[in-house]
């Protein structure tokens, strides 16, 4: 019975270890990646588009329509706001062209409450009125205050990929990530994405939100379709993205080709984790080879202790010391170390 039991504490002690180590997708990389790569069209804009105004009734808004075409912001501003000063009744299209003007003159502060104004002062505003409100509010990082501006021009533009990813930024850059994954599910559901950045960024957010089954699904699709290019990045958010589903052996393979594509190391260690995790020792001692002969290890600490972790698993105890007790330099990996270096300790003293 004891003999039983010390050999199948060969298999588990190593995955308890894994877990302080194995890679997770923190809040900070899905916050941050979606946005450097699964909606770079929509950080940049979409820049309102300025719509000018039909005529009007009012001769001072007609001109200063005619000023902002000339892009003579500063007289057209004097204009209208000596027209809205001596107007007993609001004019919208007189506060759009105020906002515009001042927004052109890159005067964000200036644009919005005008621009609000126009907007809210007719039932259905024109598209580029919405535009021009929501991108102002989002220039000042009031992204709270844009969701409900780029909902309305959803609504008035509902096949607009753009304002999907904008308002699923918004939600995102205020800490909703739940209503961010949706709004990117539904737009994927409409058939609206299309870029690789599209789907690397959905991916992102279904692996932060606790479905990282799909989130590989929906990444492997668009990977075989040639929407997402195969690049080292490609195969490692795959590859992460299959190892949180607790599917090793799937995530082998883009693991694989990102260590292949690496630059440095890194991408065998995380191959090496996904190798110990299938209890297939001699994988990972290869990967943690492959890994410290490529070089540039971010974390040499963390190569050290899986490369012990899998030679006591084959019963290396001599050679796992080595490895551990290198590992256990690192404060970061001393726990898990010094738990394997005492039961080698254990057993060495239980064989004499």
């Amino acid at each position: 019975m004891n003999s039983l039991v010390r050999q199948r504490s060969l298999i588990v002690a190593p995955l308890a270890a894994l877990a302080l180590i194995a890679p997770r997708a923190s809040a900070q990389e899905p916050a941050e990646e979606p946005q450097e790569q699964g909606a770079s069209a929509a950080q940049e804009g979409p820049q309102p588009r300025i719509t000018l105004i039909e005529l009007t009734p009012h001769i001072a808004v007609n001109d200063a329509a005619t000023l902002i075409e000339a892009e003579d912001y500063a007289r057209a501003i004097e204009l209208l706001d000596g027209f809205i000063a001596n107007q007993p009744e609001p004019v919208p299209e007189a506060f759009y062209l105020l906002g515009v003007a001042h927004y052109k003159l890159g005067d964000a502060a200036k644009a919005l409450p005008p621009a609000e104004r126009a907007a809210t002062l007719v039932d259905d505003p024109p598209t580029s009125w919405l535009e021009l409100v929501a991108t102002l509010l989002k220039q000042r990082e009031d992204y709270r205050a844009a969701i409900p501006w780029f909902e309305r021009l959803i609504e008035k533009e509902p096949g607009n990929r753009l304002y999907w990813l904008e308002l699923s930024l918004a939600y995102e850059n205020v800490g909703d990530y739940e209503h961010a994954l949706a709004t990117m599910r539904l737009a994927h559901a409409a058939g609206l994405l299309s870029d690789d950045a599209d789907y690397r960024r959905l991916s992102d957010l279904l692996v932060h939100q606790g479905v990282p089954l799909e989130g590989a699904v929906v990444l492997e699709k668009a990977i075989d379709d040639q929407i997402v290019r195969a690049d080292e990045a490609a195969y490692t958010k795959l590859g992460t993205a299959w190892f949180i589903a607790g599917e090793f052996d799937e995530a082998v393979f883009p693991l694989e080709n990102a260590a292949r594509l690496a630059d440095t190391g890194d991408g065998y260690v995380r191959l090496a984790m996904a190798h110990v995790e299938r209890q297939d020792w001699a994988a990972a001692i290869a990967a943690l080879h492959a890994g410290m002969g490529r070089g540039s290890l971010s974390d040499e600490g963390r190569a050290n202790l899986l490369m012990g972790v899998a030679l006591y698993a084959q019963g290396k105890f001599l050679e796992a010391q080595d490895w551990l007790a290198m590992a256990a330099e690192e404060p970061a990996h001393r726990p898990a170390a010094e738990s394997y270096l005492e039961a080698i300790a254990a057993r060495t003293a239980a064989a004499r």
